[in-house]
């Protein structure tokens, strides 16, 4: 799997260290890299232990902290930046009634 090695590079850990953080045996984690497949549990795991988004880890076309496409993180961006200047245009931080 091209993302369990990039984590190992970029992480600077072992396999030895993915099994231990995974609590699986080294032939389960040599089995990720042969086949190309990692368990949803054991993938969980490594996304919470490493601060990585589970989809991410899982392939799919996201950012690797937070889990989000570009055009959903875009739509987030907005939504802040929109309730930002509502609240700065308030004196007690709500949004008045219309």
């Amino acid at each position: 799997m091209q993302r369990l090695n990039e984590i190992l590079e970029s992480k600077k850990l072992t396999k030895s260290d993915l099994d231990r953080i995974c609590e699986v045996n080294a032939q389960s984690v040599n089995n990720w890299f042969v086949l190309g497949t990692i368990g949803e549990s054991s993938a969980i795991k490594l996304a919470d232990a490493l601060g990585i988004s589970l989809e991410w880890i899982l392939g799919q076309e996201v950012d690797e902290k937070d889990g989000l496409i570009s055009d959903e993180r875009r739509l987030l961006n907005s939504t802040v930046d929109y309730h930002t200047q509502w609240k700065n245009r308030t004196s007690f931080g709500f949004y008045p009634f219309a």
